[in-house]
Parts: C-alpha cells; sequence; structure tokens
C-alpha cells in the first residue's frame, strides 16, 4: 500500500487558459488579470508549455554564458523565481514558496535556505521569450554549489 506522502499535492495555480480552458476539470475559473483572463485550476504538476496548450504556463530557460539554453521549467502566470538549487527552480506564488522540478513537478519549499539577490540585466535573453517587454534575464547563485547560473523569465506585467 503507498504511502500517503508518496501521493503528490494537488495547488491552485493561474495559467493563461486557451479558449476551451474552462470545460477543463481542472479548471476552478476564469478571472480577470492585469494582462488579459487567467485560470486558476488545481495541479499536481505545472502544465508542459504549448503555444496551442489548455493551460499556458510561463518559461523559465536556464542559459550556460554562450546564451544556449541548458535546461527549462515552467511556473504559474504571476509567479516570481526566487532561487535555483540543483535542478530546482524555487518560486513565490502568492505567499508561498514552491519547488518545481524541470519535469514540471511541484512541492512546498519547506527548507529554511535563503538565497541570495541575483544580478538582473547582466545577460542576454533567449529568442525564445522574445519579443516580450517583461522578459529579463538574471545570474542566480545557487547555494548548493556556489555557482552562478544564468535564468531567463517574463517578469509580472503590470
Amino acid at each position: 500500500m503507498a504511502s500517503k506522502s508518496a501521493i503528490p499535492q494537488s495547488f491552485e495555480f493561474s495559467f493563461w487558459p486557451s479558449p476551451t480552458a474552462s470545460a477543463d476539470p481542472r479548471v476552478k475559473k476564469i478571472v480577470e488579470h492585469p494582462c488579459g483572463s487567467v485560470a486558476i485550476a488545481k495541479v499536481r504538476a505545472i502544465p508542459a508549455y504549448k503555444r496551442d496548450g489548455v493551460l499556458i504556463p510561463e518559461r523559465v530557460l536556464e542559459t550556460d554564458l554562450t546564451g544556449k539554453v541548458v535546461r527549462r521549467w515552467v511556473m504559474p502566470v504571476d509567479g516570481s523565481v526566487r532561487g535555483i538549487i540543483r535542478d530546482k527552480l524555487v518560486i513565490k506564488y502568492d505567499t508561498r514558496l514552491y519547488q518545481i522540478g524541470s519535469n514540471g513537478r511541484v512541492a512546498l519549499w519547506k527548507s529554511t535556505r535563503s538565497f541570495l539577490e541575483p544580478e538582473l540585466g547582466v545577460c542576454k535573453v533567449p529568442a525564445e521569450l522574445l519579443p516580450s517587454d517583461y522578459a529579463l534575464c538574471g545570474r542566480f547563485t545557487d547555494p548548493s554549489t556556489g555557482k552562478s547560473r544564468q535564468l531567463s523569465y517574463e517578469i509580472v506585467c503590470s
């Protein structure tokens, strides 16, 4: 018998909705947002990014020093990147911190580990996030290694 802790927890996050999103059983409601409508959906993992997906997340790209994309994550609309540790992206959504794997699996961030402030605007945003008025690139320190890693993503529109 599987332990209860082995069952992934579900979370309510916001995503860009397709025209058919309201029919998706994960969607709890569609609400207005400063950048259009968003779908509030209950998920165990962040959906993969597909331009024509039912629920469309934001993307976070890790690049090497040459600008080549080496890893991708997805996060909810209105998520803000707080840090990176090994293969986990740490974001703030609403008032809580979450960790997201590159496979979209999400969990509450339970560590008390803190992150250094990133250096923003010091690297080039990859072409796949452009054109965008909200895309930026920053260097984040991975506290597990002390190494600097470049992450590009779109900040919350206003």
